[in-house]
């Protein structure tokens, strides 16, 4: 299931598979269409985690590690889910049953981050080694090849990058996954509009 924050006529939505992703697309153009509007004029981007490496053996273990480290240390995601829900979720007993969490804050990341991703346990939650988006691990090239694959499977209209990003990694997208994109033409070379939503529908 693919839960979403919705801003005027952009969706950002978190889906855990490509299949995941474009039932939900498909759903937000049936409503669209079921209202009398035009489906391309509401935007999704889904939730992405990428990991990427000079080579593909390198970058799977890349992931491994940073799966292992967060899994020996689930003290951020303890913090990042207690801040997004407005929770405090150290008052749980990490191996215990998830009980059922009722919040007015980021109710539907809360609800993917303890339940989503079908953990019985907060641990299990916390050690989940996605991003709870449709993730990518690989090389420049072969990740803009399967981001391309997977967009025209969904017929969304992009990915957000959501979790991981340091000065490494912001240099690495930039750098490399954006001018592999490029090249495939699946990147704009530049953006004309001031907002983030205009450049989003200026296609």
């Amino acid at each position: 299931m693919a839960f979403a924050a919705k801003h005027a006529d952009t969706i950002v939505a978190r889906a855990r598979s490509v299949e995941q992703a474009k039932a939900y697309r498909d759903q937000i153009t049936a409503l669209m269409a079921k209202h009398g509007r035009d489906p391309k004029s509401c935007k999704v981007m889904f939730c992405t985690g990428v990991v990427l490496g000079e080579t593909l053996p390198e970058a799977r273990e890349r992931k491994q590690r940073m799966d292992a480290a967060a899994a020996d240390n689930l003290e951020p995601r303890l913090a990042q889910l207690s801040f997004l829900s407005g929770i405090d979720f150290s008052r749980f007993d990490l191996d215990a049953p998830l009980p059922e969490i009722n919040t007015n804050a980021s109710r539907s990341l809360t609800m993917l981050y303890t339940h989503g991703t079908g953990a019985r346990t907060l641990r299990e939650a916390l050690s989940d080694p996605g991003s709870g988006g449709v993730d990518f691990v690989g090389t420049p090239d072969s990740v803009a090849a399967e981001m391309g694959e997977a967009i025209a499977e969904i017929g969304g209209d992009g990915f957000m990058l959501t979790e991981g990003l340091t000065r490494r990694t912001i240099a690495e997208m930039t750098d490399g996954l954006a001018t592999a994109l490029k090249r495939r033409s699946l990147m704009r070379p530049a953006y004309h509009q001031r907002l983030f939503r205009d450049n989003l529908f200026e296609f």
